[in-house]
């Protein structure tokens, strides 16, 4: 389930129940909410990440991660998603596949980045994280 709050902590509203359906997760792992108000949630066992608008309708689902475990987008408007094959996939804001990489051994479970278009990747096996430094 996703529980929605407002930025003073009152509950809005939640969605989602068990299952392999639409607005349906079966282990929910990793959100996030891009600048248009859709919320992105990693449905783990279901390999898809779902995509809903801000009052938790289902629009679509993204497909091609294995079990996705964290979510992040940038300032471009591109999605990294990290999965358990393991390794790390991008998508355009639109949901387009833009291609994946493992760019560390065992896998990253977090992901996140600053402003400098930097990624970070928070690692179980070795305990660190990994910092991504654009290519120009």
């Amino acid at each position: 389930m996703v529980h929605r709050f407002s930025a003073t902590g009152a509950h809005i509203r939640t969605w989602g129940e068990p299952g392999n359906g639409p607005g349906q997760f079966t282990t929910p792992h990793g959100i996030w909410v891009l600048p248009d108000g859709r919320v992105l949630v990693g449905d783990r066992e279901n390999d898809r990440i779902q995509v809903f608008d801000p009052a938790g309708t289902w629009l679509c689902d993204w497909p091609g991660t294995h079990k996705p475990m964290s979510i992040y987008a940038d300032a471009r408007g591109v999605v990294f998603a990290t999965d358990h094959i393991p390794r790390m996939v991008a998508y355009s804001s639109a949901g387009a596949n833009l291609g994946g990489c493992r760019p560390v051994l065992n896998g990253a479970h977090g992901v996140t980045g600053d402003a400098q278009d930097n990624l970070y990747l928070s690692e179980m096996n070795p305990n660190r994280v990994t910092r991504l430094t654009p290519v120009e």
